[in-house]
């Protein structure tokens, strides 16, 4: 960190702010409009501890692209590790595998009938729902002021993973109706529901989350060491946070899906939702504030 700190002086970048495993650099507003950026110093890791994340590890193929990151606080002074290519090569495969059993699905419904197969068929079915749930994440904790809004990784994973358990969905809606359902199962878990219980009814989810003794654990698919669902752990508000938003979430699709509310107003309330102007909320609100960022895994 210090050498990587002296490299920012030599090179004459002064308006910086160094983070515990990362510095945030501040450029110039231009036109009113800020930017900052977050960089992360690595090394490539140890052999010794490749060896050691492939043992906890789901897809031992993705560890040897492992990096080791800096964690320096007041109170240690560490290396931990990381691997965002092996994640992004993880992802990429599990849209490409969804891809395929998208097709697949839609090809035997339409050969199976004597309509020919739409040339518009949908594809990035999964990726599409996850930008949804990421703008719907930032809209719904902007708005209600938590500190704990969910990681992008914590979304990606959980609907990369669910999506392909799932039965054929054939729009980003019904995907994404079914995901909801399945996370709303963590609230039950929470509340005592087994996990058993919960699989007997048809649901998925225990699959991916593991819940024991009030403890949660969703390891990265590239780095076993890596709970994504840390910040669970260390504090409540955050899994309960979630919760909220989850069931906030139901409610979006419970009111699109209404047989009692106009189709005016159902619109209404999908714009609202992905909307921060059309409710109380001001635009400024959701501007960029460089002194309130989060650096790291946001």
């Amino acid at each position: 960190m210090d050498i990587f700190e002296e490299a920012i002086d030599s090179a004459g970048y002064y308006n910086y702010t160094r983070w515990d495993k990362c510095f945030t650099v501040d450029y110039a507003k231009i036109d009113g409009i800020e930017f900052a950026i977050d960089i992360i110093p690595s090394v490539a890791e140890s052999n010794d501890k490749l060896e050691e994340i492939k043992k906890e590890t789901e897809h031992i193929e993705l560890v040897n692209t492992s990096i080791a990151i800096p964690d320096v606080t007041d109170n240690h002074n560490q290396w931990i590790s990381n691997n965002p290519i092996g994640y992004k090569s993880w992802f990429e495969t599990q849209t490409q595998k969804y891809e395929r059993k998208y097709l697949n699905f839609r090809k035997s419904i339409y050969e199976s009938s004597i309509e020919e197969l739409p040339e518009d068929n949908a594809t990035n079915l999964m990726r599409n729902v996850i930008k949804i749930l990421k703008r719907l994440r930032d809209v719904y904790f902007s708005r209600s002021k938590s500190q704990s809004s969910p990681s992008s990784i914590v979304i990606t994973t959980l609907v990369a993973k669910l999506a392909n358990r799932i039965s054929y969905a054939e729009d980003e809606f019904s995907l994404l109706t079914s995901v909801i359902k399945e996370l709303q199962q963590l609230e039950r878990f929470n509340r005592g529901v087994s996990i058993q219980k919960s699989l007997d009814e048809g649901f998925i989810i225990s699959n991916v989350i593991q819940f024991n003794d009030g403890y949660w654990i969703l390891k990265n698919p590239a780095n076993g060491f890596d709970n994504i669902l840390s910040s669970w752990n260390e504090n409540t508000s955050a899994s309960q946070d979630f919760f909220y938003w989850v069931a906030d979430l139901q409610e979006l699709i419970d009111n699109q899906t209404s047989s009692t509310i106009e189709d005016v107003r159902k619109s209404e309330i999908l714009y609202d939702s992905l909307s921060l102007n059309f409710s109380s909320i001001k635009p400024s609100d959701f501007n960029v504030n460089t002194s309130k960022a989060s650096p790291w895994r946001i």
